[in-house]
C-alpha cells in the first residue's frame, strides 16, 4: 500500500530524528532536504513538505529541529 505524502514526511522527520548522521546532512550549511531525503528513500515534494508542516504547525519539535528552527537552517528547496 502507497504511503500518504503525509505518511512519507513524518517517515523522514522521524529518521532525521532517529539519526545522528541524518541529523548532520540536514543541519548542513547547504543541505538540500529533499535530496538528503531521496538518498535515504523518502521521496516528497516542496508542496506536500509545505502541507505537512501547515498541518502539524502546533506539533513539539524535537531537539534537533528546534536547533534548526533557531538557527535558520530550517527551509525548503525544490
Amino acid at each position: 500500500m502507497d504511503q500518504t505524502a503525509e505518511e512519507r514526511v513524518q517517515a523522514f522527520r522521524d529518521a532525521v530524528n532517529a539519526s545522528p548522521e541524518l541529523q548532520a546532512k540536514v543541519g548542513s550549511k547547504d543541505a538540500d532536504i529533499f535530496e538528503i531525503a531521496k538518498a535515504a528513500g523518502h521521496v516528497f515534494t516542496a508542496e506536500e513538505m509545505t502541507a505537512y508542516m501547515t498541518a502539524h504547525e502546533n506539533d513539539e519539535l524535537s531537539d534537533m529541529e528546534m536547533q534548526m528552527v533557531s538557527g535558520g537552517k530550517w527551509r525548503t528547496k525544490g
